[in-house]
């Protein structure tokens, strides 16, 4: 019989899976001027291609939606989807993703 993976690793795989796509995916984007950042709330509706189209876009910095997202993972921390989260360093890879964009690099 085969040894099925546990929850938790299946959540925590999946989510890096997503993060590394999506962020990875990032390329070619615009300036943020003129554009209001979407609400939390609509962030944390967008699907992942809808993230990243808007912050390849310009509409949303990687900054605002990994905040939004760590927001409500601590909220509901009680469904022990994760076993830690990084603030510190999911906010400082946001950042330099912001900062490439910013400065016309491929990302």
């Amino acid at each position: 019989m085969t040894s099925l993976p546990g929850r938790r690793l299946v959540l925590k795989a999946g989510a890096a899976a997503t993060a590394s796509a999506g962020l990875g995916a990032i390329a070619g984007c615009q300036s943020m001027a003129g554009h209001e950042p979407p609400s939390p709330q609509a962030m944390l509706a967008m699907s992942s291609s809808e993230v990243v189209a808007a912050i390849r876009s310009g509409r949303m910095p990687a900054e605002s939606y990994v905040a939004a997202a760590l927001d409500r993972a601590e909220r509901l921390q009680d469904l022990n989807a994760f076993i830690t989260l990084d603030r510190a360093g999911a906010i400082a890879q946001a950042r330099r993703i912001d900062r490439m964009r910013a400065g016309g690099n491929a990302l």
